[in-house]
Order: structure tokens, then C-alpha cells, then sequence
């Protein structure tokens, strides 16, 4: 699973666990996650989630009232 603290925060231990994951599921060129604006990350993972939901891979979360209310991205990890 990963991780849903931190990955705000550039250089930070969540935010390299992501750029890890991205980049094994996603060509991203010479663009990198583990730098990029927040706005920029969120992309690229709705990118990913709806790869997973066009698949028929897409899982929700545990707790969809909270999901709906924060604006989670959720993708299969």
C-alpha cells in the first residue's frame, strides 16, 4: 500500500515511495515525481487511477464518506 502521509513533501519518505511506484507503472519521460508541485503529483496519480479504473482494477476505500469529503485518489497498489 502506499503511503497516504507525506507525499507532500518533496524529498520526503512517502513522497520517494510514490515516485518508485509511478515510475514502474507509468513512461514519465524526463519528468519526475519526486519533484513535482503537489497539483502535478495529483495528476499524474488520477492518471494512474484511471488506468486502473479502465482496466477493471480500480478498488475503492475502506471508508468512501471520508474519501468523498478529503478528495482521495485511490488506485490499485
Amino acid at each position: 500500500m502506499l503511503p497516504t502521509r507525506g507525499k507532500r513533501e518533496p524529498g520526503g519518505e512517502a513522497r520517494a515511495a510514490i515516485d518508485a511506484w509511478l515510475r514502474a507503472r507509468l513512461e514519465l519521460g524526463d519528468h519526475d515525481p519526486a519533484t513535482m508541485p503537489d497539483h502535478a503529483l495529483d495528476a499524474v496519480l488520477c492518471v494512474a487511477a484511471g488506468l486502473d479504473f479502465l482496466a477493471g482494477a480500480a478498488l475503492g476505500p475502506d471508508d468512501p464518506e471520508t474519501a468523498r469529503r478529503e478528495g482521495w485518489i485511490w488506485v490499485k497498489a
